[in-house]
């Protein structure tokens, strides 16, 4: 995609509930994320996230737009299991969800814009931001597990 036809994409937001027909027409779909669960990466209502319809298979690290019920999701895939299998977290989440296939993936995250800045998943700065966020899970989950159970005996 070219500077004019990105800026064009850019300046016409669309409603957040029809991305996939969106998609279907012109390919692309530029707009503010609902949710937390991107989090630090993606600040709710006011970054925006380009998302283009799948050119080829998803790979592990793509941040992925699909269909949990009627709701959208945009999470990180944290694993690819066998030929049409991943596994699916939010950066902000501690729970995985399994069992997503390819037919369900209606779009693949290339980039977002911070203020008016561009970050494009190839930039060298986001992929050391994706290396730190997937390497920090373990301790991220066992920190949270233990602030739970602290809750849970009244001790936090």
């Amino acid at each position: 995609m070219d500077a004019a036809e990105m800026q064009s994409v850019k300046d016409s937001f669309m409603e957040f509930n029809h991305i996939d027909e969106i998609l279907k027409e012109k390919g692309v779909y530029v707009g503010r994320i609902k949710g937390d669960s991107m989090m630090p990466m993606l600040r709710q209502e006011t970054d925006r996230v380009i998302i283009e319809t799948p050119k080829q298979k998803p790979k592990k690290y793509d941040v992925v737009l699909y269909k949990r019920d009627e709701r959208y999701v945009m999470h990180r895939i944290v694993k690819v299991c066998g030929k049409d299998g991943y596994i699916i977290r939010g950066d902000n989440r501690i729970n995985n969800e399994r069992d997503i296939t390819s037919d369900r993936i209606i779009g693949i995250m290339t980039g977002f814009f911070r203020g008016n800045d561009l970050i494009e998943v190839t930039d060298e700065r986001y992929l050391q931001y994706v290396k730190k966020i997937v390497r920090e899970y373990y301790p991220r989950k066992i920190r949270h597990l233990y602030d739970r159970v602290l809750r849970k005996l009244h001790l936090r």
